[in-house]
């Protein structure tokens, strides 16, 4: 990940907590992550993945992390995973190979006959 969108997230979180007038051990406590991991996050942006979920839902933003992850409108029309799955399972055994073909060609075809008795040959 690049660091400018790290030191992005980290400045935008250390700016939403100075818009709210909080001080940083009051956050740290709400999200239940130690000072000194709230002070390096703000300055450098080095986190954990849990640490910067629990500072985001602390600041009120959990939600609109989700939001920014949401699948676009194309793919919802997509079926689901476990829509996929249980069509599979529905299925039953998938099939191996194609099956033999009867080549049904009529008299007619072949001759070009006009007779009303013409029936079909089967090879």
């Amino acid at each position: 990940m690049s660091s400018y969108l790290i030191k992005t997230v980290a400045a935008r979180c250390r700016d939403l907590r100075l818009e709210s007038n909080e001080a940083q051990i009051d956050l740290a406590a709400r999200a239940g992550i130690s000072l000194p991991t709230l002070k390096r996050f703000e300055k450098s942006g080095r986190i954990s993945a849990e640490g910067l979920l629990s500072v985001l839902h602390a600041l009120g933003r959990d939600t609109a992390l989700l939001e920014a992850l949401r699948e676009p409108a194309a793919a919802a029309n997509r079926p689901s995973l476990a829509q996929v799955l249980a069509a599979a399972q529905n299925a039953g055994k998938p099939r191996q190979r194609a099956r033999r073909r009867a080549i049904a060609i009529t008299l007619h075809t072949l001759t070009n006959a006009t007779s009303s008795n013409s029936r079909p040959v089967v090879w």
